[in-house]
């Protein structure tokens, strides 16, 4: 279902983040709370997880296959 909604998102030209599969944490505050990640941590996470467009696709398409 997450997925359907990001793909739809792809489509409509917005950039998303594909988290790596290495996080358990399922949104930011847990990041920080269960596993000790700084802010600073985060925010370079997403700045290199960021995509648009058809990199965006790819790697939903392998994130989706993990």
């Amino acid at each position: 279902m997450q997925s359907a909604k990001i793909k739809r998102a792809i489509e409509e030209g917005f950039k998303v983040v594909v988290w790596p599969s290495y996080l358990e944490a399922k949104d930011i505050n847990d990041m920080i709370l269960k596993e000790s990640l700084t802010p600073e941590a985060i925010q370079y996470i997403i700045k290199h997880n960021s995509y648009v467009g058809i990199r965006a696709q790819l790697a939903l398409t392998e994130w989706s296959k993990q």
